[in-house]
């Protein structure tokens, strides 16, 4: 995601503020969640950089992207965080792990890098446009669609080689996903594209805010938008929250069904159950990116904020 997204966040709110330690920002929690136990833990990384994506492959090493090419690596669980050689400066705002050991990342102007070996070695992959990528989706182990700026679409049988795909808006597209029903993106103005049969189509939107992520049940957007699928329709559901909503990601937890949403300001919210609720994070630095590992969540954002949490 979101080189639009930081823009926005920056002009709302001012730049990042640090704490008296330089190390993060001052302790500052919503009014309704002062005096909440804050159950997201700083973990501190090897940057200062902002981060914009986490996810974790199947063998359950943890990556983190963002600016200036940054690439974060954790193989104990999210305990340590170690920096890999990129080889770029471009923002990297999405990344994909396709299989264990391999990761595609994408973003600024068309960047696409690839990793089979744990982050050991980066290799850059032609991507057959210069437009900013900011998210990409895909089969495991198979095909992969990455979206980006003006509706842009590349797609990969996931041999290296990406091919433009015609897209049906010329709106920023900034999440992706893929289903049962294949590939979808979402993005700017409420903006929803799905592909069947070989074709993008656009597809009914119940919003014209921006959307920025989905994970094929939910999808975040402006102003504290949640919504929930419920067959082909979305179902808009209470947040309690008006920040705007940047990543979301389902949690794997027995007593539940678990779901999570970050955005501006140190928002955190879950579901585990019928309702959503905020989390006090301890930050109000932005939050871009969300993944979960079982019962494990991080959450990544400005300025290197990095935080974990494992109790639900």
């Amino acid at each position: 995601m979101r080189a639009a997204l930081v823009a926005l966040a920056l002009s709302a709110c001012g730049s990042p503020s640090s704490g008296p330690d330089g190390g993060g920002p001052d302790l500052a929690l919503a009014p309704d969640l002062a005096g909440a136990p804050v159950l997201w833990l700083k973990v501190i990384p090897p940057t200062s950089d902002d981060l914009f994506a986490v996810a974790a492959d199947a063998g359950g090493a943890l990556y983190a992207v963002g600016a200036r090419g940054t690439i974060l690596l954790s193989t104990d669980g999210g305990k340590s965080w170690a920096a890999q050689s990129s080889g770029t400066v471009r923002d990297l705002f999405a990344l994909w792990p396709r299989s264990p050991g391999e990761v595609v990342v994408v973003g600024g102007g068309g960047t696409i890098l690839r990793t089979v070996n744990h982050g050991a070695s980066w290799l850059g992959e032609p991507s057959n446009t210069p437009a900013d990528l900011h998210a990409i989706a895909g089969v495991a182990g198979g095909e992969a669609w990455a979206v980006g700026q003006a509706g842009t679409i590349v797609h990969t049988k996931g041999d290296g080689t990406w091919l433009p795909e015609t897209s049906p808006t010329t709106s920023d597209l900034l999440g992706a996903w893929v289903a049962a029903d294949g590939a979808h993106a979402l993005g700017r103005a409420g903006t929803l594209i799905a592909r069947a049969n070989g074709a993008w189509s656009t597809a009914p939107s119940p919003t014209a805010l921006d959307l920025y992520a989905s994970d094929g049940s939910f999808a975040s957007g402006a102003s504290g938008l949640l919504l929930e699928r419920s067959g082909p329709s979305w179902n808009t559901d209470a947040t309690g929250t008006s920040s705007t909503l940047t990543a979301l990601s389902p949690g794997g937890i027995n007593k539940c069904q678990l779901e999570i949403a970050v955005g501006l300001n140190g928002t955190a919210l879950h579901r585990c159950g019928t309702a959503f609720q905020l989390d006090a994070t301890g930050t109000d630095q932005n939050l871009y990116g969300v993944t979960s590992t079982g019962a494990d969540a991080f959450a990544v954002g400005a300025a290197g904020t990095l935080l974990h949490r494992s109790t639900w």
